[in-house]
């Protein structure tokens, strides 16, 4: 198995604390990635969000919270480890009515979507990042480059410059995505979270009502720890819940205590009409 240590390391002194939790890949063609049986492999990044057209929420690192729930929906999974999630659409078996003609709509897109033939999938064993990508979706293929494909690996076996690139800002968003768990799980200790009404059974989402209860003790505590800056994220992207919902004739209850916080954002990042380019690596 190959893993690029030194950079997985670079990265992941960034979170607070380790995360040893392993999350269910979001592609069911992602295999670990070894140059002695994927070393004829190429690769190419996708023109459009095909590859994402079955995908109902893809995970998000902790400094992206805030950008992306200026734009999109976002909650927290239930069960013993709560995952904050962009929700892209209302179920597993649900079209999403947030991509159109292969497109997101708005002016965010996932970060880990724009890593996309490569994913993060982490070692059970050992708390390291494993390269891996995506074997099933048209864009990591065996064969040999050509125009717009990329190799893998190089000829001495190690990972090819531009997919050294990727998997550098990997390991620095699983580094962001760690810190994303731990949020969540002080937001769980502190008594704050409840299901989130308007969505499906399995989302919970923070309670502005218990946030404001709390000591101001605890709360810049969870300050330092980037909690609060999560739960207003939850808060903000609570607002965007009836997107996934469109089309359908019942109306939608969801919490506004996050509107103020939705149009200060949609003020504050204002733009022309800017459109993100896909395959971009920045914030």
């Amino acid at each position: 198995m190959i893993r690029r240590k030194r950079l997985v390391q670079s990265g992941a002194t960034k979170a607070p604390l380790r995360i040893r939790y392993a999350e269910p890949p979001l592609w069911s063609g992602a295999v670990s990635l070894k140059a002695t049986l994927h070393g004829g492999h190429v690769w190419r990044i996708p023109e459009h969000l095909g590859f994402a057209a079955g995908l109902s929420a893809v995970p998000l690192a902790l400094s992206e919270a805030l950008h992306a729930a200026a734009f999109l929906p976002l909650a927290l999974t239930t069960g013993k480890v709560p995952r904050p999630m962009i929700l892209l659409a209302a179920g597993p078996d649900t079209a999403s009515p947030l991509v159109v003609d292969g497109r997101l709509s708005g002016r965010y897109m996932p970060m880990v979507l724009r890593f996309y033939p490569f994913l993060p999938l982490r070692d059970l064993q050992e708390p390291s990042l494993v390269v891996a990508g995506d074997t099933g979706g048209g864009h990591l293929l065996q064969g040999r480059a050509g125009a717009g494909w990329l190799p893998v690996f190089d000829a001495a076996g190690q990972l090819a410059t531009e997919t050294a690139k990727r998997v550098q800002g990997l390991a620095e968003w699983q580094a962001g995505r760690d810190a994303a768990l731990a949020a969540a799980q002080v937001l769980e200790q502190a008594g704050v979270l409840a299901p989130a009404r308007g969505l499906a059974e399995g989302w919970q989402t923070v309670d502005p009502s218990l946030l404001a209860a709390l000591p101001s003790d605890r709360v810049a505590a969870m300050h330092d720890s980037g909690a609060l800056a999560l739960a207003h994220a939850l808060i903000t992207g609570a607002a965007h819940w009836p997107r996934l919902h469109a089309g359908q004739s019942r109306p939608v209850p969801v919490d506004r205590a996050g509107q103020e916080f939705l149009q200060a954002f949609g003020r504050a990042q204002a733009d022309d009409g800017y459109v993100l380019p896909f395959g971009a690596t920045g914030p």
